[in-house]
This record gives structure tokens, sequence and C-alpha cells, in this order.
């Protein structure tokens, strides 16, 4: 028996990002000294390429608040491996055409914590 759609509707967010904002694209360059050794995620819009924020990272840090206020209420929502959740997300695209994207090199590694430094 096939489910029934009680409500359906779209929302549209606009957030700026006020600190820097890495979503790894997972793809590698080699290992030449020159390239960096993180890129941003890209991809092709409009015959340009663009960093973007993909809806699974959009989706994966609404869950988390969720599945903290909620407790374990956000399946349903959100779906699991099992089951399709009720809610979908897109991808988020910059819509300024000022984006500054930079590149750290040699990042020192603090030896007692692990961390950046």
């Amino acid at each position: 028996m096939l489910r029934t759609k009680l409500f359906t509707g779209s929302i549209q967010l606009n957030f700026e990002v006020a600190s820097p904002l890495l979503i790894k694209s997972g793809s590698t360059v080699g290992l030449s000294p020159n390239a960096p050794d993180m890129e941003c995620i890209r991809t092709m819009r409009n015959g340009v390429s663009q960093v973007y924020i993909p809806g699974t990272s959009l989706k994966g840090v609404i869950r988390s608040h969720a599945h903290r206020l909620l407790s374990n209420q956000d399946d349903a929502m959100f779906g699991s491996t099992t089951n399709a959740g009720r809610f979908f997300f897109s991808d988020a695209y910059s819509i300024a055409e000022d984006i500054k994207i930079g590149i750290r090199s040699n990042t020192k590694i603090n030896p007692n914590s692990g961390a950046a430094a």
C-alpha cells in the first residue's frame, strides 16, 4: 500500500558562512609537492567550475541538531539505511560572485594535541 503525501512544500534558505569552511572533494592529485593537501568539492554549473555545499552535508548538520533535540525520532524525518526519509536536501550554491578560496600549505601540527597549530 502506498503512503499518501499529507504535506508537501519547499523552503529556500540563504545563509552566510562566518568562518572558513572546507568540504573535501575526496579526490587526490598525487604526491605533487605543489598541490594542496585538501581541495574543496567542486561541480560544473552553467559551464563554470563552482564550489558548493552538498545537500548530504546540509542534511547531516540538520539531522545532528534534530537528533540532539528529538532523541531517536529523527529516522522517520531523515531516513535510515533501510528507509527513505521525508526530507530532501538539494545542493547549496553561492549567490555571491566574490567567493574567496584560500589555500593553506605547510600547516603545522601540534605534537601534543594533534591539532593544527
